[in-house]
């Protein structure tokens, strides 16, 4: 006999003196594996679908973020027209501050009989969000001009974001805005600069966006279209240079960048032109929501 083939007490292991006797091999105890399981993420929200065997008694979810759900899988589980008939189907939402990368989500079940399983996936989190954008707020300088009656403004506004490579236009506008009486003809203006406010209709809009996606690009022409005469008294006061006769020139260009990183629940964002010659401003107004997409009623099997 070699020794590969001695008994363990000729081996020198005084604590087994005699030869074992033959052992009996015991069957593997049955694992309490789910008939189905599977994980979804959308936004901040996970969400657990779970189809239990006839010996599963209960799943433990750990969400990777300190929280966990225990779910009751011998009490019947709350219908559901997005879950498979027989199904669990367990949500939970993270916290905006957390919701940035991966989270590992793991799932624990015992059997009645004793048994266990583990089951994991790693999720990446993307928070969606709705970003709404009022009707946009124009304000200018008063007309000025002895030669016309009233103010005439040409407002040109694309909004547009790139996506996969594309440029894709959210909508483009031209506005004719003539806000109120200006002075009478052959009357001199307000000494000072007195302030008209307008609303350009249709220039609110709602998109969709996630912390990866490209900034909304809002591109804005502001253009005082003045009548002859009023161009002839546009030069008399810019060589006259007094401050009591402000004017736009031209057309002024303005450009917005919208994006959720940058923006709070509600947000207005500023761009102005303002100088001697005049003044003349664009506001955007509106509010960033971040899309929870929860289903309601929660599960019922909830421990």
């Amino acid at each position: 006999m070699d020794q590969s083939t001695k008994p363990i007490a000729s081996l020198g292991h005084p604590a087994y003196a005699e030869p074992l006797e033959a052992a009996t091999l015991l069957e593997p105890t049955q694992v309490a594996r789910l008939e189905l399981i599977e994980f979804l993420i959308d936004s901040v929200v996970a969400t657990v679908t779970m189809i239990p065997s006839s010996t599963n008694r209960e799943a433990t979810i750990d969400w990777g973020d300190g929280a966990t759900d225990v779910v009751d899988l011998r009490k019947p589980p709350a219908t559901s027209p997005l879950a498979p008939p027989g199904a669990y189907r367990v949500q939970h939402a993270y916290t905006l501050g957390a919701a940035l990368g991966k989270v590992l989500v793991s799932v624990a079940v015992a059997s009645v009989d004793g048994s266990t399983s583990f089951e994991a996936e790693t999720l990446r989190i993307d928070p969606r969000f709705t970003v709404s954008v009022d009707p946009v707020v124009v304000r200018a300088t008063d007309h000025d001009s002895i030669f016309e009656d009233r103010q005439e403004f040409a407002i040109w506004v694309r909004v547009y974001q790139w996506r996969d490579e594309e440029r894709e236009v959210i909508y483009e506008h031209e506005w004719k805005w003539t806000p109120g009486r200006a002075p009478g003809v052959g009357e001199l203006p307000p000494v000072g600069r007195r302030v008209v406010i307008g609303v350009l209709p249709q220039s609110d809009f709602t998109l969709e966006m996630t912390l990866h996606d490209e900034a909304i690009a809002i591109y804005t022409n502001y253009a005082d279209r003045d009548s002859t005469f009023g161009k002839v008294w546009d030069g008399v006061t810019e060589w006259l240079k007094d401050p009591g006769f402000p004017e736009f020139d031209g057309s002024v260009n303005f450009s917005t960048f919208l994006h959720p990183k940058d923006l709070s629940p509600t947000f207005t964002v500023f761009r102005n032109y303002d100088t001697r010659d005049g003044y003349f401003s664009f506001e955007f107004s509106g509010t960033l929501r971040l899309i929870v997409p929860l289903d309601a009623p929660p599960v019922s099997a909830l421990a």
